[in-house]
């Protein structure tokens, strides 16, 4: 099909040794305007709450697992148990435990700063004057020694504090931070028992 008018010649050929330019798409202004908000984390807090009660189902059962191996072993019924050489029962029920729970921990683990790096960036990107540290700090936090005894828990009452809702006026309504301070001496608490 032709848009020429009838009887007139067809057009000419293109010269190959002009290179063909396209003109460049220039993206209409404005196209990416709205501001980066996240959504909040649901899914993963699901997965969060979901992981740390079974964690903690797990770490009774193995304090039980744990009374256990040692009324068997002051019994005195395997005398060899815990030596290098012999592989006893109590023995096989620990290293067992052991492999269970190293797994479910490093899961844990992951969807947890997961989470809490992605809580405090919602939070974050809604009120944005509560927040003075980068969300980064939710998950470096947890890997700096010594830091990670102070840095996590004023992450969490910077996330906290910026979740909070307003009052209808739009002034700040106060909230206790108590639950925060009540989770992270807990914390601090199951980390000097596992060193007992």
């Amino acid at each position: 099909m032709s848009y020429s008018t009838p009887g007139s010649p067809p057009p000419a050929a293109p010269d190959p040794n002009y290179a063909h330019q396209a003109i460049p798409v220039q993206p209409l202004p404005g196209w990416n305007s709205l501001p980066d908000t996240p959504r909040p984390p649901r899914g993963l807090s699901i997965a969060t709450i979901v992981l740390l009660s079974v964690s903690g189902a797990y770490a009774l059962l193995l304090a039980g697992a744990g009374l256990y191996v040692r009324s068997v072993l002051e019994s005195g019924r395997y005398p060899d148990a815990g030596t290098a050489d012999s592989l006893t029962p109590p023995d096989a029920l620990m290293a067992l435990a052991a492999l269970i729970q190293i797994p479910l921990l490093l899961a844990t683990a992951g969807v947890f700063i997961t989470w809490f790096y992605l809580a405090h960036k919602t939070a974050k990107a809604f009120r944005p004057d509560t927040a003075t540290r980068s969300s980064g700090w939710a998950i470096g936090g947890w890997f700096i020694p010594f830091g990670n005894l102070v840095i996590p828990v004023r992450v969490a009452r910077e996330t906290w504090e910026a979740s909070r809702q307003l009052s209808p006026n739009g002034s700040d309504r106060p909230t206790s931070t108590a639950f925060i301070t009540w989770w992270w001496l807990m914390w601090i608490l199951s980390l000097l028992a596992d060193r007992v």
